[in-house]
């Protein structure tokens, strides 16, 4: 298993009210994600979601210590990480893991105290 861990997650979905269309047809989130292959439960989008919380984390636990270009430093870091710079021509799974676990790593040091305010920008 990864080092982001996937246990003890299930997925929960909410529901909004569908305000368009004739109400002729109803679909499920099931429906839905089967329709794109992607299963109910997927542990790619559960890594991803442990990846992005913790990052949310680490930012609010900084943002009253650093300046406002850390913050922003910060912010393009885990942007750049997590969403640019995928090779295309890969598979994309083994290239997401290998940057949540770089981004994991320098969220690491900076929870610790060695990204800390000094650092910031």
């Amino acid at each position: 298993m990864d080092r982001i861990e996937t246990a003890d997650i299930t997925p929960q979905f909410i529901l909004n009210k569908v305000e368009c269309g004739d109400n002729s047809q109803e679909h499920t989130v099931r429906d839905w994600l089967d329709s794109f292959g992607i299963p109910v439960v997927d542990q790619y989008y559960i890594r991803w979601q442990r990846i992005a919380m913790h990052a949310s984390r680490v930012i609010k636990s900084v943002e009253d210590s650093w300046t406002t270009r850390g913050i922003n430093m910060l912010l393009t870091l885990v942007f750049n990480v997590l969403y640019l710079g995928y090779d295309m021509k890969k598979e994309f799974e083994p290239q997401f893991t290998e940057r949540a676990e770089e981004l994991r790593g320098i969220l690491s040091k900076i929870e610790s105290g060695m990204g800390g305010a000094a650092n910031a920008g």
